[in-house]
């Protein structure tokens, strides 16, 4: 999942919020705009865990008003204070041609330029001025990229950006022999192949990489992406076949299941092996889902709709799924186990419990709203997570109510409804298989 910023604006304040994934880890980083802000680091149990947690995080700011935003990369928050000797150059002149940018460009890119520390800031700044039409200017700011880049992704995006903006392979294939010399994981090789598949048109060289993706991978995330970007890239299903089963061995939850399956579905053709792996996403819940699961088969089956659910939306103005959730884990007293099995600090856990009880009944679990981040930036950050876990447990929720109502032949298009709207067509597809089966 590539890195994604949001802002809110209003009349008192004025805030960011960022959310990247790293394998099994989601990094927030959020705070005032001006400030270096807070972050706070959640790891999950698998990567395609931690990109759907990510993206319901994503998808709850939005609705808080939260406005995504494209990240002035360059532009760092803390800048280091190192005074530089200056030194009298000869007169000369530092374009020989006249540049097609304006006198507002040239300024703003010279300061961009002055700010840039790391490889990536550089090659940012040459990419802005190779769009803007100067690409003599930006070879020079990409040779700067080029002496401070230190790892795969440096070289890897390096090359890239030459070979797309430059034109000039020559330079894109030696930065990406540097490259495969840095690399060392598997989503390193699997990423630096689709880029040399995709910027030079190498097959033979891609496929090198792609095998030694497949070598060095060890969870499911690695596998999956593997074998979608074999059968994508390449063509070859029987190869993405065999990557597809080591992906099937180490898939593990919901998520895992459900990704795995719509692929295979979608790429293999192979419906059978789908709908195993759909019943595998539902089968076995854990403790919590089972009670959730069991309430809502007893509530749909009496009252032949899923009505009594309100509407799937989360308009927290209204009566809605997560109004019931909240309503039945706070009867229940499960809220104390959803927290416990997240695995957050004790002293985190205890302030939690107090939030969750002082929701409103009919309303839905926001601890965000209760708080201001000014107040305690730490804890805020954990709210936000807890806030991300208890959506998806809402969304498994609606997932099990589709089930049931499905097989008992009553009306479920609310839930279709709500999320052809978000282009969740993989879970419909989950959902109508499971229905079918």
């Amino acid at each position: 999942m590539a890195k994604r910023y949001f802002e809110y604006k209003d009349a008192k304040s004025k805030k960011f919020w960022e959310v990247s994934v790293s394998g099994k880890k989601v990094n927030i980083h959020y705070g005032k705009i001006g400030t270096d802000g807070q972050t706070s680091l959640k790891e999950l149990d698998t990567p395609a865990e931690a990109k759907a947690h990510a993206e319901k995080q994503a998808a709850g700011k939005v609705k808080k008003g939260y406005k995504e935003a494209k990240v002035k990369a360059v532009k760092k928050v803390a800048k280091k204070a190192v005074k530089k000797k200056v030194v009298k150059k000869t007169k000369e002149k530092q374009n020989t041609t006249k540049s097609p940018l304006t006198k507002k460009q040239i300024k703003e890119f010279k300061e961009e330029e002055k700010e840039a520390e790391d490889s990536y800031g550089f090659r940012s700044v040459a990419d802005y001025i190779a769009e803007a039409g100067d690409k003599e200017w930006a070879k020079k700011v990409y040779v700067k990229s080029e002496g401070k880049a230190e790892d795969y992704s440096d070289f890897s995006d390096l090359a890239g950006s030459i070979h797309e903006r430059l034109g000039d392979k020559e330079w894109a294939e030696k930065n990406y022999k540097k490259a495969e010399g840095k690399a060392e994981g598997s989503q390193d090789f699997l990423n630096l192949a689709d880029s040399i598949h995709e910027q030079l048109g190498d097959k033979e060289w891609a496929e090198k990489n792609y095998k030694k993706a497949a070598d060095k991978a060890e969870d499911f995330s690695d596998f999956s992406g593997l074998a979608d970007t074999i059968y994508e890239q390449l063509g070859d299903k029987e190869w993405a076949k065999k990557v597809y089963k080591r992906a099937d061995d180490k898939a593990k939850d919901f998520s895992d299941f459900i990704v795995l399956a719509d692929n295979i579905y979608k790429n293999l053709g192979d419906k059978e092996w789908a709908a195993k792996l759909y019943k595998k996403a539902v089968e076995p819940l854990d403790p919590i889902e089972k009670k959730i699961y069991e309430k809502l088969e007893s509530l749909i089956t009496d009252n032949k709709s899923i009505d009594a659910l309100g509407s799937f939306d989360e308009d927290l103005d209204n009566y809605c799924i997560q109004s019931w959730l909240v309503e039945f884990v706070l009867n229940e007293g499960l809220y104390k186990d959803i927290f416990d099995s997240k695995n957050y600090k004790k002293e985190d856990i205890k302030e939690l419990e107090t939030m969750f009880l002082a929701q409103l009944r009919g309303g839905g679990f926001r601890p965000t709203v209760l708080l201001d981040y000014d107040d305690n930036p730490d804890f805020y950050g954990v709210a936000e997570s807890a806030e991300g876990d208890f959506n998806e447990l809402e969304f498994k929720a609606t997932f099990y109510a589709g089930i049931i109502a499905g097989k008992l032949g009553f009306d479920i298009s609310p839930i279709i409804d709500h999320w052809e709207e978000n282009g969740w067509d993989d879970y419909i597809k989950a959902l109508k298989t499971l229905i079918d089966s």
